[in-house]
């Protein structure tokens, strides 16, 4: 890819599309939510007209990169440190938490240890926002979680465990996180909604 149009940007606009390469397309919505500035939409309008790798789709109000540019993008973004990467792909996962894209806030959470972002995922979307994942990724949801994220999402551990057991045939799995789920149980104070919702699944 010609550099010459990443160097000819100035530094916040380059900054923006690092963020947003993220996203296969977005919205000027969605660039405001990552962004947080204010003028993400300024920046945008300012960029399209020369940028030939930048499109956007008037039917549909999407921005979209070209795959190749968006390459670029991501290689310029890995500079930037794994924390900075993290932060930006736990706004992303919190944006599709906040728009019911479930699946989509599950992966990106993962990706960035957001926890809290990524159970919540779990527990909103239920176990339809499971259906398309990878046993191995359903499997690694609960336990890489710390337990005392796991204490505050029950019904979370709840659903992947019984999503397992039952779409995986995979009993002993299943047995298994039963057991860790029985043992947070007993941490968390008896008659609690949460807890009781839990165990009533669990029987």
């Amino acid at each position: 890819i010609d550099c010459s149009v990443y160097v000819a940007m100035d530094e916040e606009t380059q900054e923006l599309l690092q963020l947003l390469c993220i996203f296969p397309t977005f919205t000027g919505e969605q660039a405001e939510y990552m962004w947080r500035r204010g003028n993400a939409a300024a920046l945008l309008a300012s960029e399209l007209p020369h940028n030939v790798f930048l499109t956007f789709d008037a039917l549909h109000s999407q921005y979209r990169f070209h795959h190749t540019f968006a390459g670029f993008l991501k290689k310029q973004a890995a500079q930037r440190g794994k924390t900075w990467q993290q932060a930006q792909l736990q706004q992303a996962a919190a944006w599709y938490l906040q728009e019911k894209n479930y699946s989509k806030a599950m992966a990106l959470a993962d990706a960035a240890n957001a926890y809290e972002i990524l159970l919540t995922a779990v527990e909103q979307g239920g176990a339809g926002a499971l259906w398309f994942q990878p046993f191995t990724t359903r499997c690694r949801y609960f336990e890489k979680t710390p337990q005392e994220i796991q204490r505050r999402h029950m019904l979370a551990g709840v659903i992947l465990a019984l999503d397992i057991w039952v779409c995986q045939n995979k009993s002993a799995l299943y047995e298994d996180q039963k057991s860790q789920l029985l043992q947070l149980l007993k941490a968390m104070k008896p008659g609690t909604t949460e807890a009781g919702v839990a165990e009533g699944y669990l029987e």
